[in-house]
């Protein structure tokens, strides 16, 4: 004979059940914010929906903007951002030369992302350290003169 708890002992199990599913999803959202990743992880890029790349930038004294609509070329920005490795950062401290990248699809609102030579602010409100920096700006600048001709 099945023996069936009386119902003050299923809610408890039942709540104890959705306290157990929540805390685990917690923990996988923090372990998630907090590893380490490369900046290509942090940028959504599908080159189906892709519109256009929006480039700010002071590199060595020089300020300017770019864009281009040509998902190949935004493709390999990404690919050198992607050799560096960041990890989730408290501060806010984004002084000196920059980058600031702002890619718009077909699907979302755009993304915006503005990178110093040792921090990323992924600009949701998420700061970055970077781990093997610096940010070679120097190929960014190389980047923009070759594909603004």
């Amino acid at each position: 004979m099945i023996k069936i708890p009386s119902k003050k002992k299923f809610r408890m199990g039942v709540m104890l059940g959705v306290f157990l599913v929540i805390a685990i999803a917690w923990g996988v959202n923090t372990w998630n914010s907090n590893r380490v990743k490369d900046i290509g992880e942090m940028i959504d890029f599908n080159q189906n929906e892709f519109v256009s790349m929006e480039l700010s930038y002071s590199i060595n004294g020089t300020n300017g903007e770019w864009s281009t609509e040509s998902a190949e070329t935004t493709k390999e920005l990404i690919d050198f951002l992607s050799a560096y490795k960041v990890k989730k950062d408290e501060g806010s401290n984004l002084l000196g030369d920059y980058l600031e990248i702002q890619i718009n699809d077909t699907t979302s609102k755009p993304l915006l992302i503005h990178i110093t030579e040792d921090k990323v602010h992924y600009l949701v409100g998420k700061y970055y350290k970077l781990l093997n920096g610096p940010i070679n700006l120097k190929w960014v600048e190389d980047y923009i003169n070759r594909h603004n001709e």
